[in-house]
């Protein structure tokens, strides 16, 4: 009876040990990403998504809410899009004829991965930055880099 229910123990105990590395291999060796394939925007799937699912919702309808966004409301913005992941300062590069300005605003960065290209279908590290200024605007650029500055105000990086 003992060695019955030992014999158990121990079965359980390898079962629960081998389900175990069986997760830790799979964090080691990730399995291949599912394919990229744009998705209309959804507010809830953005917050909780990982960034290649935030990449295929980063085009029209995301944009089309974010400028319905009325000047400097950063609640809003956090309402729609989650907690940015990153937040910093930036100064507008262009002043009209006066050179550059020295206007600080705030920058919120959102990751996302989009597709490189269609023939190639890979993954590139991409940020969607939210300038607040007189107005919210959206600009899809480099994830990585000098975010001191931010490109023409009110218009999209193409995808």
């Amino acid at each position: 009876m003992k060695k019955q229910i030992y014999g158990q123990l121990f079965l359980w105990l390898i079962v629960g040990f081998v389900g175990t590395s069986c997760t830790s291999i799979t964090k080691l060796f990730p399995g291949v990403k599912r394919p990229f394939q744009e998705r209309e925007f959804d507010s809830a799937q953005w917050k909780s998504g990982d960034y290649q699912m935030r990449g295929e919702m980063a085009q029209g309808k995301l944009f089309q809410q974010i400028y319905k966004i009325k000047e400097n409301q950063k609640e809003a913005v956090r309402e729609l899009l989650g907690k940015p992941d990153e937040i910093t300062e930036a100064v507008c590069c262009y002043s009209g004829r006066a050179g550059k300005s020295t206007n600080k605003v705030e920058m919120w960065i959102y990751y996302i991965e989009i597709e490189n290209d269609e023939a190639e279908k890979t993954l590139v590290p991409k940020a969607l930055k939210i300038y607040f200024d007189s107005s919210v605007n959206p600009h899809v650029g480099d994830r990585d880099g000098d975010h001191s500055y931010f490109p023409m105000i009110g218009r999209l990086a193409k995808l």
